[in-house]
């Protein structure tokens, strides 16, 4: 039996990006002894490239991930592939949208169901029943639409102890596009992040399973040193990103993976904290195993919005604190902001804006709030009626334009911000302000001399 993996980032907040989800169920289909492919779709221009793949591969199984972005494009693609198939290929989707709004599966009758939460117990199933012309539909993790009405089952229980599962698949993902494009491979760990940001999936996902917190487990230290080797032996790369959403959470985990990193790795490594678990312990041991990049969400420099709008409750001295003992160790650092969220004004972005100068960051990011379906933050813009629909459907200016009822000029004033950020954050640093000056104007080439002349500064002056 073959199976079709497809995910599409068309018109993507983000370049093409590695799906470690879609990875995980592809290993799970990979061992069971199935034939897969994998196919991402870029633009709306690669659908024929994937409809002349659905002719060759003739998969029994179409099987999407999909971000709240996407879903639009797999309702499209899934409709066309049934036009031109008619019911020879079962569709099926799963991903962040599915788990957190299962409701997204009564928008269409071309896809047979969908997967909610992690799913490669239940594909397994699903995929044995389908290979023995089992009927699959009552499997766990499973949704579907039954005449307009959803229909979910009940769910496995969460793995705990992720060395149970197989490494990510890679190669038909064709991952050396990645490592090629700035010698950085990416892991994840631990799945789950303990704290219940508004904007963020987590929380989400912890309703999903019944649970107050979507608490991190993580695959053994062991695991994943193994998991680095092994990608080591088959791909280049000078640098490690550890994509777990909060690193350092389990303080004996973290502990043994970095005396094990140091000791058998020992490559340049980058991750994911957050400021209020930041101190000098956790430091020390990022020193030991070569942490030379971090990066944190501060997302408001107002108090208000960001405890009681963001439900980011952590103080500006504990944001300032983990940015200065960034400094005093000699890692370079990233901050993350949002804005325009509901209740902020000009005024409270200019105070983002000045923490952002005040803790100084090697680099900082903005992005214009979106609310997604089944956040807490997002259901409630959709509950007090905040939201421009017709903007919200397209899609096609997610985190960089707003799609909330603001005055016409507190959204341009938006958009002034998130194009100007860097220039407003590092006004008064010379260089910086030069850069990020010269970025605007910048033919691609060029463009691509200054980002290695940049990564090539932050590695002699970390803090320039």
């Amino acid at each position: 039996m073959n199976i079709l993996f497809v995910i599409t980032n068309i018109n993507g907040t983000y370049n093409d990006a590695y799906s470690f989800g879609l990875a995980s169920i592809a290993s799970i289909t990979r061992d069971k002894g199935f034939n897969y492919d994998i196919k991402v779709i870029n633009k709306i221009e690669d659908y024929d490239d994937l409809f002349d793949a659905v002719e060759r591969i003739k998969p029994k199984v179409i099987g999407y991930s999909s971000v709240s972005s996407q879903f639009m494009f797999v309702k499209d693609i899934s409709s066309k592939i049934k036009a031109r198939f008619h019911d020879n290929i079962i569709q099926v989707c799963g991903g962040i949208h599915p788990t957190i709004y299962p409701e997204c599966i009564l928008e269409t009758e071309m896809i047979d169901g969908i997967f909610i939460g992690e799913a490669e117990y239940a594909f397994s199933d699903f995929l044995d029943r389908v290979s023995n012309g089992i009927p699959y539909k009552d499997v766990k993790n499973f949704a579907y639409n039954n005449n307009g009405t959803l229909v979910k089952n009940s769910l496995y229980p969460l793995e705990t102890e992720l060395e149970k599962l197989p490494f990510p698949e890679r190669e038909k993902y064709g991952y050396d596009r990645f490592v090629k494009r700035d010698g950085i491979a990416h892991f994840l760990f631990a799945r789950g992040c303990p704290y219940n940001c508004s904007f963020c999936c987590n929380q989400a996902k912890a309703q999903t399973y019944n649970m107050r917190i979507n608490t991190p487990r993580y695959r053994s230290p062991e695991s994943s040193i193994e998991e680095i080797k092994r990608l080591l032996k088959k791909f280049s790369f000078s640098k490690i990103f550890i994509s777990d959403d909060t690193f350092g959470v389990n303080k004996k985990w973290m502990r043994e993976f970095c005396n094990k990193y140091a000791k058998e790795i020992r490559l340049p490594l980058c991750c994911q904290l957050r400021v209020n678990i930041v101190n000098e312990e956790i430091m020390e041991y990022l020193k030991l195993a070569g942490c030379v990049h971090v990066t944190c969400g501060v997302e408001s420099g107002n108090t208000y919005i960001r405890k009681e709008i963001m439900k980011k409750n952590y103080s500006e001295k504990q944001i300032v604190n983990a940015y200065s003992l960034f400094k005093k160790y000699g890692m370079t650092s990233n901050v993350t902001n949002i804005i325009g969220v509901p209740q902020d004004t000009v005024d409270t972005i200019w105070d983002t804006i000045k923490l952002n100068r005040k803790i100084n960051p090697t680099s900082s990011g903005v992005n214009i709030f979106y609310p997604y379906r089944g956040t807490e933050l997002g259901n409630y813009c959709f509950k007090k009626g905040l939201i421009d629909e017709d903007i919200f459907n397209k899609f096609s200016t997610e985190r960089r334009e707003s799609c909330l009822n603001f005055p016409a000029e507190f959204k341009k004033k938006l958009v002034y911000f998130h194009r100007n950020w860097q220039l407003l954050v590092y006004k008064h640093r010379p260089l910086k302000f030069l850069y990020y000056s010269l970025l605007k104007y910048m033919p691609t080439p060029l463009l691509n001399t200054l980002r290695f002349i940049k990564r090539r500064l932050y590695m002699v002056f970390p803090g320039w």
